[in-house]
């Protein structure tokens, strides 16, 4: 069996930690803080509980020390989330009859509002993993990804934001500096020439940006050339990229984010 992990951490501490599992006949994501796991293919036979589950793609399963009261938060630039897994919500997901003393199975047949993510998860994981090497890390990194903002979307979300203190600036420069971005997106657009065309200090404007997005310039404008690809691609590297970018706000807020944006740049832009 082998583990291979995937962490963001802030300020030396770890808050999400994800781990995909690799068996013989089998893989799964493993999440750290939630003791929840997520089969992407293969099946296993898991003894958990005094029981013993028989799990395949899609298949989810949760441990008995977190049942019912799993929080997980994350701190980013001017943002804290926060996921706290209540046993109302764990109803909602279609699991009823649990206890503290029990691991919780949701089926991938369960029909629920995670099946739509949990057949990306699967899908995505499936298509690539049996290409050329640098897809199935792309597999790997998107499902992890999806994984993540599942969890978030699905689990109780509580966003609490700072008050935006650029936002004015933010709204009076964007236009130009969308603009300018698509007008020259096949060349190597510096922050010093964006800078300029603006009028701002590229000191500030490089704090600002990360203030206004939490992420990167280079990484805004990654975001709009694989945008503008979209409709050029196949249909099966559309579905990728739309997915990715829908999700895009997760991504650049993981560890493995330069590798699903270079990645996904490789092989997706025309």
């Amino acid at each position: 069996m082998e583990k291979y992990d995937f962490k963001y951490e802030t300020n030396g501490q770890t808050r999400i930690q994800l781990s995909v599992i690799k068996g013989s006949s089998y893989r799964y994501l493993w999440h750290e803080e939630l003791e929840l796991m997520a089969v992407l293919s293969g099946e296993l036979e898991y003894f958990a509980s005094q029981k013993s589950y028989h799990l395949k793609a899609g298949d989810m399963l949760f441990f008995p020390s977190n049942c019912g009261h799993s929080i997980i938060s994350r701190e980013a630039e001017n943002r804290t989330l926060s996921l706290k897994l209540h046993p109302r919500v764990l109803t909602e997901w279609g699991v009823y009859g649990t206890s503290e003393t029990q691991a919780i199975y949701i089926p991938a047949e369960t029909s629920d509002c995670l099946m739509r993510y949990r057949e990306w998860i699967v899908d995505i994981y499936e298509c690539f993993k049996k290409q050329t090497p640098v897809r199935y890390k792309m597999a790997e990194s998107l499902a992890c990804l999806l994984f993540v903002d599942l969890l978030e979307r699905h689990g109780r979300l509580e966003t609490e934001k700072a008050a935006d203190v650029g936002g004015g600036n933010r709204n009076q420069y964007m236009p130009q500096i969308d603009a300018y971005i698509r007008e020259h997106l096949t060349e190597n657009i510096s922050l010093t020439q964006l800078a300029a065309h603006v009028g701002y200090n590229k000191t500030y404007l490089s704090g600002q940006f990360r203030q206004w997005f939490g992420f990167r310039l280079s990484d805004y404008v990654k975001q709009m050339r694989l945008q503008k690809a979209i409709p050029l691609l196949e249909e099966q590297k559309k579905t990728i990229l739309e997915i990715a970018l829908a999700f895009w706000e997760t991504a650049v807020m993981l560890p493995c984010q330069k590798s699903i944006l270079e990645i996904i740049s490789l092989e997706c832009l025309p």
